[in-house]
């Protein structure tokens, strides 16, 4: 069998949201999200799988009105997961934290 002298990269398709993208109604489902209001539920309450809060790492909010393709934490939940790897301590007893 003879193998390929090239190997082409996979083009991985843009969902409407960020696959990072999360709320209680998200954990229900067994499907991509592409509604907006099937990410909401009655609290209105959204998250980034990667800050568990409702920011993105790139300090905007996290929704799917803003979470979509172009914006630069952005991921498609066709692309492979990233790991998602814990914010780095702050020792608040340092002097190093504070801005002059």
């Amino acid at each position: 069998m003879a193998t390929p002298s090239k190997t082409t990269k996979l083009v991985v398709l843009e969902t409407p949201f960020c696959g990072d993208l999360r709320s209680k109604k998200y954990y229900l489902r067994d499907e991509i999200i592409t509604d907006a209001e099937e990410f909401h539920d009655g609290s209105g309450h959204t998250f980034c799988y990667h800050t568990q809060m409702p920011v993105g790492p790139d300090g905007a909010r996290a929704a799917p009105e803003y979470c979509t393709p172009g914006r630069s934490c952005y991921r498609s939940a066709f692309a492979e997961p990233i790991a998602y790897v814990p914010p780095k301590p702050v020792n608040l007893d340092s002097d190093e934290n504070l801005e002059v």
